[in-house]
């Protein structure tokens, strides 16, 4: 399953499937409460009022519901990318050294036109395998 196949599950997860908000009973308990609380406060047309009120507010759940499951939908898939990254830094943090001691037998020039091989930093590797969320096991 992909990445976004994920995101796409958790869009429909939150989108569709249930009924509308107006058919439910505690839909109905809350209007006739916000109702009854705004004819008290003295607002004009209550029933309309406490009918957008309550519209809003479950759009605004919804809305934050969806970003929410998009959002855990991502971090699933970067950390699971940055799982692997962090193995790949640890296995090359943990591979043995190469000797720049030049042994007897070895050529006074060397195939890279003299210059000297790359050096290796085993800090920054394995700060690197730290990075991408790698864990060694214990």
């Amino acid at each position: 399953m992909t990445a976004f196949d994920e995101i796409r599950d958790a869009l429909r997860t939150h989108t569709g499937g249930s009924a509308p908000i107006t058919e439910t009973a505690e839909y109905r308990e809350a209007l006739r409460t916000r109702v009854r609380k705004l004819r008290a406060d003295g607002v004009s047309y209550p029933e309309a009022t406490a009918r957008e009120q309550l519209l809003r507010e479950a759009r605004e759940r919804t809305e934050t519901a969806q970003r929410r499951a998009v959002h855990d939908a991502m971090t699933a898939q970067t950390e699971r990318e940055n799982q692997g990254e962090g193995e790949k830094w640890a296995k090359r943090a943990n591979a043995p050294l190469l000797s720049r001691t030049p042994q007897p037998g070895d050529p006074y020039v060397i195939a890279d036109e003299g210059r000297s091989p790359q050096s290796r930093d085993r800090v920054s590797e394995r700060l690197m395998a730290q990075y991408h969320g790698y864990r060694a096991s214990a």
